[in-house]
């Protein structure tokens, strides 16, 4: 989960300054309207895991530290660590982060960077992909991922890759690449090694001589397995899409098998 209070970031380094700023007024509207954003992004996130009362719990400690961090925001505003302008012009908590600084004076003349635009169920199988390289395990690749996912450091390891959207892994889709021990040799091992549930449905498998595919859906996900085949042992693209945003998860699962067949072993 994201951090706690991600306005909090605005007031992560200090000292006194008497480098003189904007005006008070400006800059409490800016630190308010920040505060704002940060509960709107938490309340977000906590909808697409779908737990209330940790929600509640979460904005209520944020709301416990309103004053304390409004006072500190303040004095990084006045000191030119965070621009008034930009941040009042921030549709999002990221893009008021992306107005301050870790210097006096350094944010001034900023202009919100925001992410981009969440997609629709409808929209994501026209999204423009782009190519990454990479390897796992010694094994290289190439794959296609739409153009806006990022790459997730908490799927970075020797043997995987991990791509999510920026900040919303579980309400968007997402994908993974993963170095396996071996390639599953027939359909029937295929289905023994990834031994779908009894609540799952199977939408697509086969089998051909150097691929494998997968893809089943549940009442609340739907998840993609295409693995090629890299000598003895496999390479696969894991594509999943998860929560309420998930709205086609037929037509989203067959997105999720053609993006993770562009899978190319080096």
């Amino acid at each position: 989960m994201r951090s706690l209070l991600l306005a909090v970031l605005l007031v992560a380094a200090c000292g006194k300054s008497d480098k003189k700023g904007p005006d008070e007024a400006l800059c409490m509207d800016a630190c308010a309207h920040t505060m704002e954003l940060a509960l709107a992004d938490i309340d977000k996130n906590m909808a697409a895991l779908g737990d209330p009362a940790m929600a509640d719990k979460v904005r209520a400690q944020l709301e416990d530290r309103r004053d304390s961090d409004l006072k500190t925001c303040l004095k990084h505003c006045k000191s030119g660590r965070l621009d008034a302008k930009c941040a009042l012009a921030a549709k999002t908590i990221d893009g008021a982060l992306s107005c301050t600084s870790t210097t006096e004076g350094g944010a001034t003349g900023k202009t919100p960077v925001e992410p981009p635009k969440e997609r629709t169920d409808e929209e994501w199988p026209s999204a423009p992909l782009r190519e990454v390289s990479d390897t796992v395990g010694g094994v290289g690749f190439t794959l296609r991922i739409p153009a806006e996912l990022q790459e997730q450091e908490a799927d970075r390891s020797d043997t995987s890759r991990g791509w999510d959207f920026p900040d919303q892994p579980f309400s968007q889709p997402r994908f993974r690449v993963t170095l396996l021990d071996s390639f599953v040799k027939t359909l029937d091992e295929g289905l023994v090694y990834y031994d779908p549930d009894e609540d799952e449905t199977v939408l697509r498998k086969e089998h051909t001589g150097d691929r494998f595919v997968l893809l089943v859906k549940s009442a609340t996900f739907v998840v993609a397995h295409v693995v090629a085949k890299a000598g003895d042992r496999g390479v696969e693209c894991y594509g999943t899409h998860s929560g309420s945003n998930l709205t086609r998860p037929d037509e989203i699962g067959a997105w999720l098998v053609e993006v993770c067949s562009t899978l190319a072993v080096k």
